[in-house]
């Protein structure tokens, strides 16, 4: 993990910003169970500060639900009062990364009255480097967040989960949902690939993949993966 101008590690950083703004009541923790979210999970255990977790759930699909469960067993979750299909009913249109209603009346709804802890960084998209390490919700402005991993890159992020040795969502979970919803030689479509893990799942059970993917970072480590994995399928084809 990269130094900073001060020669500290930039896990050590967070954890102090953990430490320096922790409320009297403790922190509210927002969790969802990826990369980010298990790397704060991790970082603020080490800080010793009080904090309550709560996941808030969408349209997950169910082994994700059971990684959390299994894996993080005092994350509170919280079923919404409406569904995406009744939401998507109200809007008249899908989420876009324009009209985001799927994060504000889903996942953003708790917290109220309270410092919540996200996993939000600079690295993620264009939109959030904008975002500021200490900063009031902009439609409730009696919540507040704390983002102390937000100048993270996706290196660091990557770099911190194998130094801990942290377990993040494993590919098994993502080859069940591609065995269970999908036959040997169709096409698994996956709209935001990230680094790729679901069409190096499908092409190694025997599907096809397509995945589409705007951040450039993430774009070139799925085509290193998925070259890999290529091979990997070659060379059992001629074994």
């Amino acid at each position: 993990m990269q130094l900073t101008l001060e020669g500290q590690t930039k896990d050590q950083v967070a954890i102090e910003r953990i430490r320096m703004f922790e409320p009297p009541e403790g922190y509210y923790g927002a969790f969802s169970g990826g990369k980010d979210s298990v790397s704060l999970y991790r970082a603020t255990t080490e800080a010793g500060v009080r904090v309550d977790w709560h996941y808030h759930l969408a349209v997950e699909a169910p082994e994700v639900v059971q990684f959390v469960r299994q894996n993080y067993p005092d994350v509170q979750m919280h079923i919404p009062e409406k569904s995406m299909w009744r939401l998507i009913d109200e809007h008249g249109t899908l989420p876009t990364r324009q009209v985001r209603f799927c994060c504000e009346d889903l996942k953003e709804i708790g917290g109220r009255g309270r410092l919540v802890l996200t996993g939000i960084r600079w690295a993620e998209s264009p939109r959030r480097a904008t975002r500021k390490m200490l900063e009031t919700d902009k439609r409730r402005r009696d919540k507040s967040y704390l983002h102390p991993l937000i100048d993270w890159t996706d290196d660091d992020v990557w770099g911190f989960i194998r130094e801990k040795h942290i377990h993040p969502l494993q590919l098994d979970v993502i080859e069940r949902c591609i065995v269970l919803w999908s036959n040997p030689g169709e096409t698994v479509l996956t709209p935001f690939m990230g680094v790729g893990s679901e069409v190096y799942a499908a092409v190694q059970l025997g599907r096809k993949g397509v995945g589409i993917e705007l951040k450039p970072s993430y774009f070139k480590q799925a085509v290193k993966n998925l070259a890999s994995v290529q091979q990997k399928v070659e060379v059992g084809r001629l074994l």
